[in-house]
């Protein structure tokens, strides 16, 4: 059964035009340009990247601050939380902007659309993987009857 999905898999990703190509011309602004593609690759291994570098910063701060506090100070409300996981979308906005204004090829074949939905593409997945493993090591923090 698991061999048959990986190779439905693989062969969704490696036809013409596939899933891979579908995610990658989303990025792009005009996918006929020469190494497009690689750009657009380039681009969202760039995102993943600060979004997970992003998500375990947070995750240390969090940590630094609550090891400094006593055991009955150290749970945080519900807002502190959310707070907190919504503050580093600041790092992941500016990293991903110098990267990008930095780096020609991303400037020439992403254009500032491909721009804005990588950025877009970060946030979701700093979220997604700072709020999971938040409330994996902190779940009395995402009590709304707390405090």
């Amino acid at each position: 059964m698991v061999m048959n999905m990986a190779i439905f898999l693989l062969f969704l990703f490696e036809l013409p035009g596939g899933i891979w190509g579908a995610i990658l011309r989303f990025f792009l602004a005009d996918p006929d340009v020469d190494g497009a593609a690689d750009s657009a690759t380039s681009w969202l291994i760039t995102a993943v990247v600060i979004a997970v570098i992003c998500s375990g910063l947070m995750l240390l701060t969090k940590y630094l601050f609550k090891q400094g506090k006593p055991l009955v100070l150290q749970g945080w409300r519900l807002g502190r939380a959310v707070g907190h996981s919504l503050l580093g979308l600041v790092p992941v906005l500016t990293i991903l902007l110098i990267i990008y204004f930095t780096n020609l090829s991303f400037q020439m074949v992403l254009q500032p659309p491909g721009l804005f939905k990588g950025i877009f593409f970060a946030w979701l997945l700093y979220l997604l993987f700072e709020m999971t493993a938040d409330w994996i090591i902190w779940r009395s923090d995402w009590n709304p009857r707390r405090g």
